[in-house]
């Protein structure tokens, strides 16, 4: 009987530690449970230090950056399935550009962030 109890202790524990850097909104609603992460404390800095180089509105096309705009919270959930490809799962090409991706401590917030905001 212990056993099933620590068993099921320690899944609630690696539960909430997954949740505490998951994702939430901009402000404007209520955050997932336990959630740290929003677009603004994490999200926007990691698309500028990350992304913006290419993808945003200032540099996207003169740097090949393509169609994919990631300078705004609607930009990014509206190429989540592409950021995911390319950041997270690592399909070529790589994201970020000419880099070997992400870690996977980066890859595994980023995708809570999405599964969660």
């Amino acid at each position: 009987m212990k056993s099933k109890r620590f068993g099921f202790g320690l899944a609630c524990v690696l539960a909430a530690g997954l949740a505490a850097a998951c994702g939430g909104d901009d402000g404007g609603g209520e955050d997932t449970a336990g959630c740290t992460d929003t677009y603004k404390s994490y999200a926007e800095g990691f698309f500028k230090t990350n992304c913006n180089s290419c993808h945003s509105a200032a540099t996207f096309k003169a740097s090949g950056g393509g169609e994919i705009q990631l300078d705004s919270l609607a930009l990014v959930k509206k190429h989540e399935e592409h950021v995911i490809e390319h950041a997270v799962e690592l399909q070529a090409p790589i994201m970020p550009y000419l880099t070997q991706g992400l870690s996977e401590p980066e890859r595994q917030r980023l995708q809570k962030w999405y599964d969660y905001g």
